[in-house]
């Protein structure tokens, strides 16, 4: 997006007030032995460096629990 908005807008500016992260766990991987908390790492970071005083939301955590599926 950010290149995007460089390239196509004349001011050149960042048009989103919020960055939103949405993280999916894998069938066989526990949320907290997932990647999650590095890549939302890496995301703050790009955002401070690329697009600072944006917010970014995390959400959307899919996990699934194999008890509850439906065959």
């Amino acid at each position: 997006m950010k290149k995007w908005f460089d390239y196509n807008r004349e001011d050149g500016q960042f048009a989103c007030d919020v960055i939103n992260y949405h993280d999916y766990i894998t069938d066989t991987e526990a949320p907290e032995q997932s990647d999650f908390r590095q890549n939302a790492r890496e995301i703050v970071k790009w955002v401070n460096e690329n697009v600072p005083g944006r917010d970014v939301w995390l959400s959307e955590f899919d996990v699934v629990a194999n008890d509850k599926k439906v065959p």
